[in-house]
C-alpha cells in the first residue's frame, strides 16, 4: 500500500509490510513499540528491507537507528510524520483511485459511507455512555450527601433538624460534685 506508487510495486500483498507499520503508529503514535521498527522481524526484512533504499528512505522519514540496529521515530517528530504519512496516504488513495472501475469506485464509496456511519453511531454511543456515568455519578454523590447528618457548629442539630435539649440548656451542671 504504501511503495506502490515509489517502487513500481503493483501488488498490494508485496508492498503490504511498510504500510501496515505506518498504519500502526497512525493509530498509536505514543507507544515506543509501534515508532520502532526491527530489520529483524522476518515480515519487514524480507517485504521492506529487501528494497533498494529503503534506510535512506527510514532517515528521511525522520526514524533514526539505535544501538540495537533497530530504527526509531523520535518523540519530538511524531507529528511532522503522522501528518506526512496521511497525506501520502491519501495521495496514493487518490492515484488508486483513477484504476478502479466504477463498480470498484462506486463499491468503495459505499463502504467509506458506511465506516463514517458505523463511526458517527459509535461516538454518540460513546456521549451517551459518558452522560449516564455522570449521572450515576452525581445521583451518588446526592445520595450520599442525604444518608449523612448534617449538624450545626454546636452539634445539636440531628439530621432530621430536630433541636437536642442538654441538661447545661436547663441550668443543671452534672459535671459540679456534691458538697456533703
Amino acid at each position: 500500500f504504501f511503495f506502490q506508487a515509489e517502487d513500481g510495486i503493483r501488488d498490494a500483498q508485496e508492498s503490504r509490510g511498510l504500510g501496515d507499520v505506518y498504519k500502526r503508529q497512525i493509530l498509536n503514535p505514543n507507544e515506543l513499540k509501534f515508532r520502532t521498527i526491527k530489520p529483524s522481524n522476518q515480515v519487514l526484512r524480507s517485504k521492506v528491507f529487501a528494497l533498494e533504499g529503503i534506510e535512506c528512505f527510514l532517515m528521511e522519514m525522520k526514524f533514526e537507528p539505535n544501538a540495537e540496529g533497530n530504527y526509531v521515530l523520535l518523540e519530538k517528530d511524531i507529528a511532522d510524520v503522522v501528518n506526512a504519512m496521511i497525506a501520502v496516504k491519501k495521495k496514493i488513495e487518490s492515484i488508486q483511485d483513477k484504476y478502479l472501475t466504477p463498480e470498484q469506485l462506486a463499491h468503495k464509496q459505499e463502504t467509506q459511507r458506511l465506516q463514517q456511519e458505523i463511526h458517527q453511531k459509535y461516538v454518540r454511543e460513546r456521549e451517551e455512555e459518558d452522560k449516564i456515568l455522570q449521572q450515576i455519578k452525581f445521583d451518588r454523590q446526592e445520595q450520599k450527601d442525604r444518608l449523612m447528618p448534617t449538624q450545626d457548629a454546636k452539634a445539636k442539630e440531628t439530621k432530621f433538624g430536630t433541636k437536642t435539649t442538654c441538661y447545661k440548656d436547663i441550668g443543671i451542671d452534672l459535671n459540679k460534685q456534691k458538697k456533703g
